[in-house]
């Protein structure tokens, strides 16, 4: 009992640092990574961005590491170590390279190119490995990871700012509904998707810059409308920072400049997941209209959601609310901040 919750204790410490990497990982796992001898942590590492070193060879590789105490220690890593090539050479190589003798891990990897493998490799070095299967934990910082890696397709984050009496907005005016220092958490948010989708009507009314204007950051979404039958014109967009815009539509594929024409049946979600994937796009964010919001949630599609409800403001006349499922969501925080109700809501997933 007393060797499991040292594990836990120096695994917890992996996650927590884990998350120093923010979004910075884009389509990546945030991993954490400690040595500890004598039970103490003697080096950690994190992976600090997609394209980096990756957990296990920044703490391996620190300077200030005497190399001959590492083969006495043991390496903590929250997620299995990678044993594939991608942008980096696999982390496994560089455990079995260091003289490592015992590895605990978190959970497996979902990646089906390494699930299992990372672990097999140390174990047929002749390191021994546990693994601790903390999947609740891995849920927590990587759920899109999961969600790509276990479905296929984009991760998918829904928000929807609303009025008191459950408004979405007006049908013909712009209607600020939260202040600006609600804006700045999600523009945080736009900074670690690929791209932001709305609705024609969002457009419209709103006529949104979507970009990340509140955070020191080079993440740029894209942007994707969703428009059928090209009721909205766009050649005035000021696309900014190299952002690509996609027209979702019934009716056309053309390139104007940055603005792509995607021509796709648009009540057929498996096409839009096709056309996701093919650019890339590991996350996405639903910003609105209410139709786009409960047609992703009713197809299960919406894997994080945010509410945030103005309490002092109600709106007359206006858009419902869009109806979402909650039948697979865990209900994370509730908190009120500034007149704003934030409530988050995200998925469990087993692998």
């Amino acid at each position: 009992m007393e060797n499991q919750i040292e594990h836990f204790k120096f695994i917890k410490r992996c996650f927590q640092i884990a998350e120093n990497a923010k979004w910075n990982t884009l389509s990546n796992p945030k991993v954490g990574s400690v040595l500890v001898y004598n039970n103490k942590i003697v080096s950690e590492g994190f992976h600090h961005k997609i394209g980096a070193p990756h957990a296990e060879v920044m703490c391996l590789n620190n300077p200030l590491l005497d190399p001959k105490i590492i083969e006495k220690s043991t390496l903590y890593v929250s997620l299995e170590p990678c044993s594939i090539y991608g942008k980096t050479p696999p982390c496994a190589n560089k455990i079995i390279e260091s003289g490592v003798k015992k590895v605990v891990i978190g959970s497996l990897d979902p990646n089906p190119k390494v699930n299992g493998n990372g672990m097999n490799l140390l174990i047929k070095n002749g390191i021994e490995v546990l693994n601790l299967n903390l999947i609740e934990l891995q849920n927590e910082i990587n759920l899109p990871f999961i969600v790509n890696q276990i479905y296929g397709r984009p991760y998918f984050i829904g928000k929807c700012s609303i009025s008191n009496n459950n408004k979405l907005g007006s049908e013909n005016e712009k209607i600020k509904i939260t202040p600006i220092e609600i804006d700045a958490i999600f523009h945080d948010i736009r900074s670690g998707v690929d791209g932001v989708l709305i609705g024609k009507n969002t457009w419209r009314i709103d006529k949104p810059q979507l970009n990340n204007r509140f955070t020191f950051t080079e993440n740029q979404p894209d942007v994707i409308v969703l428009d059928s039958m090209l009721q909205n014109s766009y050649e005035n967009f000021d696309i900014q920072l190299n952002r690509q815009i996609f027209i979702l539509n019934n009716v056309k594929s053309e390139t104007y400049k940055n603005i792509h024409y995607v021509k796709l049946d648009t009540q057929n979600i498996s096409e839009m997941i096709r056309f996701f994937n093919s650019k890339g796009m590991s996350k996405i964010l639903i910003e609105g209209g209410s139709k786009i919001l409960s047609f992703f949630s009713n197809h299960n599609y919406i894997d994080e959601l945010y509410i945030n409800k103005n309490l002092k403001l109600k709106i007359p006349n206006g858009i419902e609310a869009p109806i979402m499922n909650f039948t697979f969501f865990n209900k994370l925080n509730l908190k009120v901040f500034n007149g704003v109700q934030i409530e988050h809501y995200q998925k469990l997933i087993n692998y």
